[in-house]
């Protein structure tokens, strides 16, 4: 099922290996199951799939190699939009914010909740924190950052 949605097997071992980890840990926390552990394997299988789909429309592969200066046009010659001039301004805000915010701890959890789209109980696992302190790290730094979430 994986490897049919997503077309990648690199991907799609990597789904069935994070739900096996999953599974794991439900049974070590005691979880008994009523009905099939099948079902609620492939019901994990099934949203760590959805959230790898996400994740690929988010992001965008660009080479750094020729940014070019940041005081490069936005547009081309004929009116397009430029990738590398959007990038570099890009990085310049990612910059801007991170000035504003100024503690690394609360710039990493918002990075992670904003730029690559985790939830707070998957940044709290990263970061081996709470939930709790991810969920004010967070809110501190979208009130530092003006809003931006």
């Amino acid at each position: 099922m994986l490897l049919r949605a997503t077309r990648d097997l690199p991907t799609a071992e990597d789904l069935t290996q994070e739900t096996l980890y999953r599974m794991c840990r439900q049974i070590a926390r005691g979880h008994v199951f009523t009905g099939r552990p099948i079902a609620y394997a492939m019901k994990i299988a099934t949203h760590l799939m959805i959230d790898q789909i996400r994740k690929n429309k988010k992001m965008v592969e660009m080479p750094l190699e020729g940014v070019g200066d940041a005081s490069s046009a936005w547009l081309t010659g004929r009116g397009e939009m430029d990738p590398t001039a959007a990038t570099v301004r890009f990085i310049e805000l990612l910059h801007e914010v991170q000035k504003a915010i100024g503690n690394d701890a609360e710039y990493t959890v918002w990075a992670c909740r904003v730029l690559l789209g985790m939830s707070g109980v998957e940044v709290a696992e990263l970061l081996d924190v709470s939930a709790a302190t991810v969920s004010r790290r967070y809110q501190s730094a979208v009130r530092k950052a003006g809003g931006l979430k």
